[in-house]
């Protein structure tokens, strides 16, 4: 089985939004597989943020730290560890 399979069985659907994210965990993977970078993925909880997590580790070789930040102080986060999705992907997704 090719890794694109492999993530492909983890992420269930083919709408235009779960599309959407399987390209943007394979440019997110390709970006940071040569950088020393944290990704930090936000969102309500049960969303997947640990499956996307997970898939963009797996695609990129990296290892996956997860941390709940609603354990950190904000002000920490936001001096230590956030970088803007424009500073990440500055052009759009093909």
């Amino acid at each position: 089985m090719s890794r694109k399979q492999e993530l492909n069985w983890k992420l269930i659907g083919a709408s235009e939004h779960i599309n959407y994210l399987k390209r943007e965990i394979e440019y997110v993977a390709e970006k940071i597989k040569t950088l020393d970078m944290t990704v930090l993925i936000i969102g309500e909880s049960g969303t997947g943020k640990e499956l996307i997590a997970k898939a963009i580790a797996e695609k990129s070789g990296k290892n996956l730290v997860p941390v709940n930040c609603g354990a950190i102080h904000m002000s920490y986060l936001k001096v230590n560890c956030l970088v803007t999705r424009k500073e990440l992907l500055p052009e759009p997704l093909p």
